[in-house]
């Protein structure tokens, strides 16, 4: 069930809890990508770096692109 204007969605678990999360700062999901579906996730991590994962599934991450590295 999609987030909308009556709610949240249902949680679904992408991935296993472990460190590299324990550093993620903000994210968004959303339609980024020029596939017109909400299935991009945006990551800014604590050292600066902000990831979208492109066409994310509900069990996987999508393909990761980073859009602004660390320092930067």
């Amino acid at each position: 069930m999609a987030t909308s204007t009556a709610g949240l969605g249902a949680e679904a678990r992408m991935r296993d809890p472990n460190d590299l999360w324990k550093h993620d700062l903000v994210m968004t999901a959303g339609n980024y990508t020029p596939n017109n579906f909400n299935d991009d996730l945006i990551v800014r991590w604590s050292d600066g770096e902000t990831t979208l994962y492109a066409d994310t599934a509900y069990t996987s991450l999508g393909t990761e692109n980073t859009l602004v590295y660390p320092g930067t």
